[in-house]
């Protein structure tokens, strides 16, 4: 099956790449997410970690595993793996569009595997044709969370995490835990806690049939309100899964 890609494509993906050769360790690609503006909680650090564990591929070594996909069993698990940078460097790129850090590794990370089992000769180089097949995967999964306002399956673990925190502060604590504190309990990072009360109260909203919290009217927001949102939201959200 051939992945075609077009002209802007083309050079996303050579870019991509390109990219992906600059960060051969974890140092790297902590380094380079840092200056992009990325949070990292554990959970996605713990993956960045396990990619750059893996031997990464360079342009002939890509080629010479992908000559052997349909002949030899083991080398598409080594070609996936050696490639996975691109992966990340694919990922960083949607940030901020309503899916997780962790999720778009994930999504990405299946992205890299159709490409393997799609690729023919005809698709040329192995790692743009990879590339582009990711991006479709990160593109697919932006799009999918934007017109369903539902969690993605990888986000399960995540608000578990978040939910149970929130439980044992409020217990011990004697009154509902802060996002902050949630955030310092869970070591995740406080914009990742704000995004899934969010993502909740959006889906409550849904749910009741009622506007999400942002489409209501501004002029009946005072200052108070709006320090009260992110509680709020998780309230939403905790209704929801109860």
């Amino acid at each position: 099956m051939n992945h075609d890609i077009g002209p802007v494509s083309a050079e996303l993906a050579e870019d991509i790449v390109f990219e992906s050769e600059l960060i051969p360790s974890y140092g790297d690609m902590e380094m380079m997410l840092t200056q992009e503006g990325v949070n990292l909680n554990r959970h996605a650090k713990n993956f960045l970690s396990e990619i750059a564990s893996l031997p990464a591929l360079d342009a002939d070594g890509a080629a010479h595993l992908a000559s052997r996909l349909d002949s030899d069993p083991a080398a598409k698990a080594d070609l996936i793996e050696g490639l996975m940078r691109i992966v990340v460097c694919a990922a960083k790129r949607y940030i901020g569009r309503g899916v997780t850090f962790l999720d778009l590794l994930q999504e990405g990370s299946l992205g890299l595997v159709g490409a393997a089992e799609t690729y023919s000769s005809e698709d040329g180089d192995f790692r743009l044709h990879a590339a582009g097949c990711v991006v479709d995967a990160l593109e697919f999964a932006v799009a999918d969370a934007e017109m369903t306002g539902e969690i993605p399956a990888h986000l399960t673990e995540l608000l578990n995490t978040i939910s149970r925190s929130d439980m044992v502060l409020e217990e011990k604590l004697g009154r509902e835990a802060t996002p902050e504190e949630i955030a310092e309990d869970t070591g995740l990072a406080l914009d990742e806690v704000l995004s899934v009360m969010e993502l909740m109260e959006e889906i409550a909203s849904q749910d009741n049939g009622e506007p999400a919290a942002e489409e209501e009217t501004a002029e009946t927001e005072d200052t108070d309100a709006e320090s009260e949102e992110p509680r709020a939201r998780w309230d939403a959200g905790r209704r929801t899964n109860s």
